[in-house]
């Protein structure tokens, strides 16, 4: 992509910006490039998606859903965050071997069709613990919801404009997208893709195995200064609302 496109050149924010090595220009970039490719999938011609890159997933789901049952509370509690109006993110916690991943195999199986899905599974993928395999997959998902159906951007940094302005779009119905296993990537940070304010409609849940992390200083989800702090002895030691952020840690029998 050429400075010329981009207007680096001609814009001097930008120039002093990336000499001072500060965000202010790569933000006008990054505004830049999502106007840009908005543009392009608004006035390209269809080409038709093949297969769904999240079909890789199929036998993870199938195998998971065989060790699944009950759980219906916590169901309840995730079913009551999903029909909220308000966007927000889901935060599950629960050490390994806790049932995370079943728990979000139940969920997208239920409504497929409203879930967007992608589970950081290095043994069973080894591509889904990297950016561009997790932006591939979520992107294309997310882009159906809004009638999109041209081709997925080559580009890495195409894929998260792309994502970044998907997240933005209004909904007029509840979507969900789920992900499983945030503690799997490693080579990346994840914490950019997570730190939009999400529209009304558009809900976030998320899975992270409990190691003792401090998941302000690791990742960088919104809140505000309104904390509400609910105990429950059946399924969580602690449930905590943060504005549009929801964080649940969890006891899975």
């Amino acid at each position: 992509m050429s400075n010329n496109f981009l207007g680096e050149e001609q814009n001097p924010i930008i120039q002093q910006s990336l000499l001072n090595n500060n965000n202010v220009g790569r933000n006008l970039i990054i505004d830049k490039i999502e106007q840009q490719i908005t543009n392009n999938w608004n006035t390209t011609q269809p080409n038709k998606l093949g297969p769904l890159h999240r079909e890789i997933f199929k036998p993870l789901i199938e195998s998971r859903l065989a060790l699944f049952g009950g759980r219906d509370t916590i169901l309840v509690q995730i079913a009551k965050f999903i029909n909220q109006a308000t966007g927000g993110y889901l935060v599950i916690i629960a050490p390994a071997g806790f049932g995370k991943t079943s728990l979000i195999a139940k969920l997208v199986i239920e409504a497929p069709e409203k879930f967007a899905y992608h589970f950081f599974a290095p043994y069973e993928n080894p591509n889904s613990v990297t950016e561009e395999g997790f932006l591939r997959n979520v992107v294309e998902q997310m882009a159906l919801w809004h009638g999109y159906t041209n081709s997925l951007p080559k580009k890495l940094t195409d894929l998260q404009a792309l994502y970044h302005n998907l997240l933005d779009k209004p909904l007029n119905s509840t979507h969900v997208l789920a992900i499983d296993g945030l503690d799997e990537v490693v080579n990346w940070k994840i914490a950019p893709h997570l730190s939009r304010r999400l529209p009304d409609n558009l809900h976030i849940i998320l899975t992270i195995r409990d190691v003792g992390q401090d998941l302000a200083v690791d990742y960088d989800f919104p809140n505000n200064q309104t904390d509400w702090t609910l105990d429950k002895k059946i399924c969580f030691t602690k449930l905590v609302l943060k504005s549009d952020s929801l964080m649940m840690n969890m006891q899975i029998a």
